[in-house]
């Protein structure tokens, strides 16, 4: 699994995590997502930062790459996670707390939101 990862350049791994349910993979990408926002604001400020732009750009990837992952655990055709899907402390309090967080829909929104964000942030600060 971990060579097939290198292979097709997957951050997270080929197969469906057994460390981290999808609650958790939610909130992680939420977490880069607003580590890429803040950054963003910062490299506005001082565009001459290489190193920033890189963790921004590292930040939105890393938040698509999450929901991906997340979305790994969804039964084909199904639009909710089963219960199951649920096993750490975290994921259950966000399946309980915010349900619409972890629909299909919202995850699909979500994923294509942080990669059109990273897409934006490299066509506008990426040097020539």
């Amino acid at each position: 699994a971990e060579s097939a990862a290198r292979e097709y350049d997957l951050t997270f791994g080929s197969g469906l995590s057994e460390l981290i349910d999808p609650g958790q993979w939610a909130m992680i990408a939420a977490t880069y997502a607003s580590r890429a926002l803040e950054g963003g604001l910062f490299h506005a400020a001082d565009p001459s930062d290489a190193q920033r732009f890189d963790e921004v750009a590292t930040d939105w990837r890393f938040a698509a790459e999450a929901v991906a992952e997340a979305l790994k655990f969804f039964p084909p055709g199904a639009a909710d996670l089963p219960p199951d899907a649920f096993w750490s402390e975290t994921g259950r309090e966000v399946r309980e707390t915010e349900p619409a967080r972890l629909t299909r829909r919202r995850l699909e929104d979500d994923l294509a939101f942080y990669r059109q964000s990273l897409d934006d942030f490299v066509r506008l600060h990426a040097r020539p």
